[in-house]
């Protein structure tokens, strides 16, 4: 199948649930819920994913959430990533066109023809005649656990360094008493899922290839067979769990449904809109670029007090060099001389 195509142009793109503000007290609750509904669906949302056999491009995920008026929208002009919205926070059919669509469009520009291999379910298109530059390829419906690269360690590598991410920040929280905040909204958790997804490795994608028999050893650089991206829970973990074990923990809503279980002509039938119910996220005052720059300076001054390293200084300098250099370009300019006595 695969017989001509580059490692680059081989790709798998595969979805998962996430109950985005889970804490261990939580899992018990939910361990192997598929969550087809009710009060949970509100705070679940579907990411996508998409990598190619090198692990070297890694596609924006498309976060599928239940709101589509969130409050913590509101005076943002580009979201992290894409999002769309329906009533049960789930992939559709609709959604799949338009993100084939779209890549097929982007491939068509690269003058590049892939292979796409996903798995057997419902809300996947059984015909992609539409397609002029990629190549839709499905598992078998008992084997894509096997098979599929995503499934064999990838989507495993985002939770990770997702929960990493929330449970840093809820300690945090908790270490100043400040329970209000120990809840993320939909904004912060796509920041997360973007930041915990640019930090899988690329070996760990090329290693999941590997596993699932896309790569034969030749492919693989000994060197890279030495999994750094393992478990390691977070720092002062047990502040928050003496019970439940970290892997327990990521793995906890791995059952959860991303799609529909009717049939293709039911879900034709029965597309569901988006839900217009408003969600719980406190809307957020837009900020001025005077605040902005103000908040880069107070981090600025706790950074030189504090004996953090300088990889992480010099990050806050370039951002703070690249907000100069967009206000610059926006602002009107002024004669110096207007200031000259």
């Amino acid at each position: 199948l695969i017989k001509g195509y580059d490692q680059k142009d081989i790709c798998n793109a595969d979805e998962t649930g996430l109950f985005y503000n889970l804490l261990p007290s939580k899992r018990i609750d939910i361990k192997s819920d598929t969550c087809h509904g009710g009060k949970k669906s509100k705070v679940r949302l579907t990411v996508l994913l998409c990598a190619n056999t090198d692990g070297f491009e890694k596609l924006f995920p498309l976060i599928i959430g239940k709101s589509k008026k969130s409050h913590c929208f509101k005076n943002v002009k580009a979201l992290p990533t894409k999002y769309l919205s329906n009533k049960k926070s789930w992939m559709t059919m609709s959604y799949i066109i338009d993100g084939l669509k779209g890549l097929d469009d982007k491939m068509r520009k690269q003058k590049r023809r892939i292979i796409l291999f996903i798995d057997q379910r419902p809300a996947h298109l059984p015909y992609t005649d539409f397609l002029k530059n990629i190549t839709v390829k499905i598992f078998p419906v008992n084997f894509s656990s096997k098979l599929q690269p995503l499934d064999l360690g990838v989507i495993k590598s985002l939770k990770q360094r997702y929960r990493k991410l929330l449970v840093k920040t809820t300690i945090v929280s908790l270490d100043h008493g400040d329970t209000k905040n120990m809840k993320i909204d939909v904004l912060q958790t796509m920041n997360f899922i973007m930041m915990a997804w640019q930090n899988v490795l690329q070996k760990t994608i090329k290693n999941c290839f590997a596993l699932s028999g896309f790569l034969s050893p030749v492919d693989i650089n000994p060197i890279e067979n030495d999994e750094s991206d393992h478990f390691v829970p977070p720092e002062n973990w047990s502040n928050l769990s003496d019970v439940t074990a970290f892997e327990v923990f990521v793995h906890c809503d791995s059952e959860l449904a991303t799609c529909s279980l009717l049939t293709i002509d039911e879900m034709i039938a029965n597309e569901e809109t988006s839900s217009e119910e408003e969600d719980n996220c406190t809307e957020k005052p837009l900020q001025s670029f005077q605040q902005a720059l103000e908040g880069l300076n107070t981090m600025q001054q706790y950074l030189i007090s504090s004996d953090l390293n300088d990889k992480v200084k010099m990050a806050l300098l370039t951002e703070h060099n690249e907000l100069l250099s967009v206000h610059s370009k926006k602002a009107l300019q002024p004669k110096i001389t207007k200031y000259i006595l």
